[in-house]
């Protein structure tokens, strides 16, 4: 896990500049429980929500990158997003998913300096971001969840 110079809220506006001109005149969905078990936001409109949501509140968040003809996040999803520790810590999260393929991925990996997937940023309380970067196990990957949401308080596990 490596640190990267983006804040919060330097996310929020990012996002905050690409999701309107992107969403749709729809209302809001639900996050989608997928086969692997967390409950991911999907949606533009939704997206831009749950990170304001998750700001005002504190809550850390996690946003995924994937591709559907990656075999790589094929194995995250498959190996570590279904592992219940990670699912049930999966749920102090904002849990988004953004496909790499998409207008919105697309344009969000280019501003942010992602070329590959998988890419998982975690955004904590205190506006820290660290990267996962490639396919990552279960324990090493409930390890910088733990990290993403306790860093800076504390609480441990």
């Amino acid at each position: 896990m490596k640190p990267i110079a983006c804040t919060f809220a330097i996310a929020l506006a990012l996002l905050g500049a690409l999701l309107p001109s992107m969403a749709k005149a729809q209302s809001l969905q639900t996050a989608a429980l997928r086969s692997d078990g967390i409950a991911w936001i999907t949606q533009p409109q939704d997206i831009l929500q749950a990170l304001h949501q998750a700001e005002n509140a504190g809550s850390p968040v996690m946003i995924y990158f994937h591709a559907d003809w990656c075999p790589y996040c094929q194995q995250m999803e498959e190996n570590t997003f279904s592992d219940d520790d990670v699912q049930a810590l999966s749920e102090r999260f904002a849990c988004i998913r953004i496909d790499a393929d998409s207008d919105l991925g697309k344009r969000l990996m280019a501003q942010l300096g992602i070329t590959d997937v998988p890419y998982v940023l975690f955004y904590n309380h205190n506006s820290k971001v660290n990267t996962v970067d490639g396919y990552e196990g279960p324990d090493a990957f409930f390890g910088d969840m733990s990290t993403a949401l306790y860093s800076g308080t504390s609480t441990a596990l």
